[in-house]
């Protein structure tokens, strides 16, 4: 792996379908792209069934060894589920602070020496900026969801919300959706982009993602957004439909373990879109399903938490999108002119009950950012101990 990055490392220590799960750290992980759907599907499937076999080992731990009080109480996890400045303008101006020369970083003002761009709440306010005496306020533009930052190259603006779409964790019918409350809870991330050479901004493309926004570069007129999608999937149990004797802790760990062979065969029986995340546009009245190929998607062989990192290429010259995910749930996004990073964390898939010293580690993927119209192609992963806390 090319030592393109520089991550600061906290060096800390932590602490079959029916087997114990394999948390072993990867020293020298790998990272693969899906061969085909049905590679794709046997994947994702069999993480579901590590972790929920992981989340049932606790509970009957907690049944068998009790709580430090004394009493039974299991645990009940969680379900499934969340620029080029104008010949007039100023020679010399401030711009985003930024990590790598020719990388740009979604801020909430951007300028380029002659107009101003400012996100207010969830206005986006343009200003004329030069002459200096003739600073103005050319137009305000409400912006759907929370406007978290933006990105500009030279007449296309990119912003960047966040929002809430009912229905999201199920097939979504096409119905617009309401305004969502300032830093409500969200799901998706929408990109807007608006054509802003004139004094009024006109809105050229929209797209909504399912997730949460994990960060954003530009490299000349190609802007790429990280997001991060939890797994979906069917709703799986983790307590007993019928009565159980809690008792008797030989009926007790029986219970639970015909509850994860239901829980197998709900994961088994579920279909591949039933898990991976989605993509829309706008269309009139509704949204229009974004198609993915499952070559789109790719995977290590490292123990991480089920989930799926997105990176949506936008070629702002053609508007045309590339999307590339990797089955995993990336803490941190970094980016050079050539390179992209995902840091993504180990997850230990272990009893609590065990004694063994846990050291915490992170695997990096890189993908290099010179494919054909801009794709973004999985290309290398690596490895370290400690936990990424920053870049």
């Amino acid at each position: 792996m090319r030592p393109a990055i520089a991550l600061c490392l906290l060096l800390t220590s932590t602490a079959c379908d029916s087997e114990p799960p394999s948390s072993e750290v990867v020293a020298e992980p790998e990272i693969t792209t899906a061969g085909s759907c049905a590679d794709l599907e046997r994947l994702v499937e069999s993480a579901a069934v590590r972790e929920m076999n992981a989340d049932i080992d606790a509970i009957i731990d907690e049944i068998e060894n009790g709580t430090d009080d004394g009493r039974v109480v299991p645990p009940v996890p969680a379900a499934a589920p969340t620029p080029s400045p104008a010949e007039d303008g100023a020679r010399d101006y401030t711009t985003t602070n930024t990590q790598e020369p020719a990388v740009d970083e979604p801020d909430f003002v951007k300028n380029d020496g002659s107009r101003i761009f400012v996100l207010q709440g969830r206005l986006l306010v343009g200003l004329v900026s030069w002459p200096p005496e003739s600073t103005r306020i050319t137009f305000t533009s409400w912006i759907e969801g929370q406007p978290h930052s933006m990105l500009l190259h030279q007449n296309r603006l990119v912003v960047l919300s966040t929002l809430a779409i009912p229905g999201l964790t199920q097939p979504v019918d096409g119905s617009r959706f309401g305004p969502t409350a300032p830093y409500s809870p969200t799901n998706a991330v929408k990109i807007t982009v608006l054509d802003v050479s004139s004094g009024t901004p006109a809105g050229v493309d929209q797209q909504y993602l399912e997730g949460s926004l994990l960060g954003a570069r530009r490299s000349g007129s190609s802007v790429r957004v990280v997001t991060v999608a939890p797994r979906r999937g069917p709703t799986l149990l983790y307590w007993p439909e019928s009565d159980t004797d809690w008792s008797s802790l030989s009926k007790a760990r029986a219970a639970m373990e015909r509850v994860r062979e239901e829980n197998v065969r709900r994961i088994r029986d579920s279909a591949l879109s039933d898990w991976l995340p989605r993509a829309f546009t706008a269309s009139p009245g509704g949204f229009a399903s974004i198609e993915r190929e499952c070559s789109s998607f790719a995977a290590s062989n490292a123990a991480t938490r089920l989930g799926f990192t997105t990176v949506s290429t936008l070629e702002l010259s053609s508007l045309a999108t590339r999307h590339q995910t990797l089955v995993a749930k990336a803490d941190m996004a970094y980016a050079s002119p050539r390179f992209l990073y995902l840091a993504v964390g180990h997850e230990w898939y272990r009893s609590r009950a065990e004694t063994r010293v846990r050291e915490d580690h992170t695997y990096l993927f890189q993908f290099d950012l010179a494919g054909d119209e801009g794709g973004v192609t999985p290309v290398a992963a690596g490895s370290a101990p400690g936990t990424a806390l920053n870049s």
